[in-house]
């Protein structure tokens, strides 16, 4: 089995470069991608490149974390590719100590943290956060388990309550013919349709990689007509059956 990446991105080149600390940790495959500016944290110049190693992570995934000096400009770079990956953000007093005890002793937790979050979070093929959450209509008392598994760390949530969450989610919503929303709509795992070329962010969710062309057939259990919001927040009505991925692109219907 593969190991996951993980991306330690921002860091200012200067301190970089100073420092002979090359990071490693067994089970882990790390990668640093430094700041462009000698002083400053700072990840815009660089960002393209840590999407393009993540998305190029190996199937176990890829977990960011992450240094940018400017507090306000840390939202910039919350997109929808990021809900591919998991992301830190790492203290940013830390961003001129690379390499120091204090910037190992960060890492390491953040690391010890993921490994935790991996046993007994992340998402395999049948898990419910594979789930489109723009699509599939909750019971409000479940509706936010895709955020609280994406943000969860060791300073915002419990990972116990995550699990929880994720349980009462199923108990919710899952039945022997797969998984019936709030709307009767019932989301059952397609055939994954070959021939399309997708990027390979498209193909992962909270770190788990799918088939490509992975995706869910969607009906209405009493086959009535129904509609879906994409996505984008647009919303598709369809007369029979409608095919959604995971991150909530549609992928044809009728």
């Amino acid at each position: 089995m593969t190991s996951p990446l993980a991306i330690i991105a921002g860091v200012p080149l200067g301190p970089y470069r100073r420092s002979q600390w090359n990071p490693e940790r067994p089970g882990w495959v790390i990668q640093v991608i430094p700041s462009k500016h000698i002083r400053r944290a700072d990840l815009k110049a660089v960002w393209s490149r840590v999407m393009d190693a993540a998305d190029n992570a190996p199937p176990a995934g890829a977990h960011l974390l992450l240094l940018h000096d400017h507090e306000q400009g840390r939202r910039q770079f919350k997109d929808l590719k990021t809900k591919s990956y998991r992301a830190t953000w790492l203290p940013r007093q830390l961003s001129r100590q690379y390499g120091s005890n204090q910037f190992r002793t960060a890492v390491e937790r953040v690391l010890y943290f993921e490994e935790s979050w991996r046993d007994r979070v992340r998402p395999g093929i049948d898990s419910p956060l594979l789930l489109p959450e723009t699509a599939f209509s909750t019971e409000p008392s479940v509706g936010d388990v895709w955020l609280r598994a994406g943000r969860v760390d060791e300073h915002r949530d419990h990972l116990d309550a995550v699990e929880k969450a994720i349980v009462r989610f199923r108990k919710r919503h899952r039945k022997p013919d797969g998984w019936h929303d709030h709307k009767r709509l019932v989301f059952k795992h397609g055939t994954p349709h070959g021939g399309l070329r997708l990027p390979e962010w498209r193909k992962r969710k909270l770190t788990c990689e799918f088939p490509s062309g992975f995706h869910f057939d969607v009906r209405h259990s009493q086959g009535r007509p129904f509609r879906l919001a994409s996505q984008e927040r647009t919303v598709h009505e369809y007369a029979v059956y409608a095919n959604v991925d995971p991150h909530g692109f549609f992928r044809g219907g009728h």
